[in-house]
């Protein structure tokens, strides 16, 4: 079905309401798409070649049937937004993302994707995979946003819970719910960024999942190329093989000085056994990598693991840094250390407080516990209650009043949330809902509201 728009140059809008809809397009728009509704597909349905046109899901699920899949969309350009994709049983193919499908070449697909989400019952088990955009996505005004993966990360290297190898620009108010179960240089939100230092951006940013394997990062995996800012771990990280609970392994690829870690965290279930970021190599170059204003509740673990390098050198710049058993495990003899920017193993003296010189606009002081920081207090977040609770991205929550009746709906990658009513929010007064949940891709519930006064409506973990 296609819309057209009256204006100063004529427009148009696909809509899209149906295996066959799809299907019609060919495997290429032609103009703007939006989703009118779920939709199940019987087979692997063949990618839509979006370019710089948009796609906007409105919150809609996609399922699929079995089989090898590469990928929904190539963009180069557009936008991608409010869409969630149940896997089912499908398998990504290597270099495959669920939302966007992987690239031949560096940055030939680009653009923008927003608040979409993934989940399947089948472990990742190929390489270069992106449980959002695939590989070599990206260029440098390149954007996910406020996206989320439940896919768990199997016998595979180089994945990403979000972005897949080789991704350039700025993943931003993501999360991974999935876990990294085995394999080596995946992170749970990125494997790894293209060669070039400071151009890619990890801000605002939760791995809650656990991490095993090696070389493997909460954040990121292999860290060249990335910054990572206020983000956080919450899973347990094991131990050896050279994983971090922020970054895995860090490897130099020009001379110069790295902002590596900025302003995050690792709070795992188990005392994060794992440093913040587990290897740093400089390899032939000469150059400083700096963790600043972070912090781990590990006090077994080094800040960073290994220090090595073939020739050239290296420093180590800890400035703020609080919490593990030292500021690194191993080191070869070319490294040195500055730590005069502060770096305390005891993160008891966080209790309370804020780091010397940590910004008051980024981090909030608890009364008696660790910092948290503001972005997840303050943005699209919620259930951050503490700095052992990871927050959550929420739902989005669709209602209709009809017939002395309201109407709830909401994707089913949330389905563990519960909806719940309250006619005091001021009170913070919630209750839970009693009627009877529905539905497979969109869950969905009635309730009467005849005869009773305002009501509010909310689901929660």
């Amino acid at each position: 079905m296609t819309l057209a728009f009256a204006g100063g140059s004529a427009s148009a809008l696909t809509v899209i309401e149906s295996e066959a809809d799809w299907n019609a397009l060919g495997g290429v728009a032609t103009d703007d798409l939006a989703l009118r509704a779920d939709i199940v597909f019987t087979a692997i349905p063949a990618p839509i070649d979006l370019g710089s046109y948009d796609f906007n899901g409105n919150h809609h699920s996609i399922r699929l049937p079995g089989g090898d899949f590469a990928g929904l969309f190539q963009v180069r350009g557009g936008t991608i937004r409010e869409l969630n994709v149940d896997l089912g049983q499908a398998t990504l193919v290597e270099g495959a993302g669920a939302i966007v499908a992987g690239a031949d070449e560096p940055g030939a697909l680009y653009g923008t994707v927003v608040r979409c989400s993934v989940m399947g019952a089948q472990p990742i088990s190929e390489k270069e995979i992106g449980g959002i955009v695939g590989r070599d996505f990206g260029r440098e005004d390149s954007r996910i946003s406020a996206c989320v993966s439940r896919l768990d990360i199997g016998a595979a290297s180089d994945v990403g819970g979000i972005a897949g190898s080789g991704f350039l620009g700025t993943i931003e108010d993501s999360q991974m719910l999935g876990s990294i179960l085995q394999g080596q240089t995946s992170g749970g939100i990125l494997s790894n960024a293209r060669f070039t230092e400071g151009s890619t951006r990890i801000l605002r940013s939760v791995m809650a999942g656990n991490i095993a394997g090696s070389n493997n990062g909460g954040i990121v995996g292999l860290g060249t190329g990335v910054t990572v800012v206020q983000s956080l771990t919450s899973g347990s990280v094991a131990a050896g093989s050279e994983n971090g609970a922020i970054v895995g392994n860090w490897l130099a690829s020009r001379d110069g000085t790295v902002d590596l870690v900025l302003d995050s965290y690792a709070a795992s279930t188990d005392g994060a056994s794992a440093p913040l970021v587990g290897k740093v190599n400089y390899f032939f170059f000469t150059i400083e990598v700096r963790v600043k204003d972070s912090y781990t509740v590990s006090n077994t673990a080094p800040v960073v693991g290994t220090l090595t390098g073939e020739s050239g050198g290296g420093t180590l710049i800890l400035d703020g840094v609080y919490g593990g058993s030292a500021a690194f495990g191993t080191a070869d003899a070319s490294w040195t250390v500055d730590d005069s920017g502060g770096y305390q193993p005891d993160d008891e003296a966080l209790l309370g407080t804020l780091g010397t010189d940590w910004s008051a606009g980024v981090w909030k002081a608890t009364s008696d516990g660790l910092p948290q920081l503001k972005g997840f207090l303050d943005g699209i977040w919620t259930g951050y209650a503490s700095h052992e609770l990871p927050p959550m991205l929420p739902p989005h929550l669709s209602l209709q009043v009809a017939a002395g009746s309201v109407t709830l709906s909401w994707p089913s990658f949330w389905a563990d949330w519960t909806p719940q009513e309250s006619q005091d929010v001021g009170a913070n007064d919630w209750l839970d809902l009693s009627a009877e949940v529905v539905g497979d891709t969109t869950k969905t519930l009635s309730s009467p509201i005849s005869g009773r006064g305002a009501c509010f409506y909310r689901l929660a973990l």
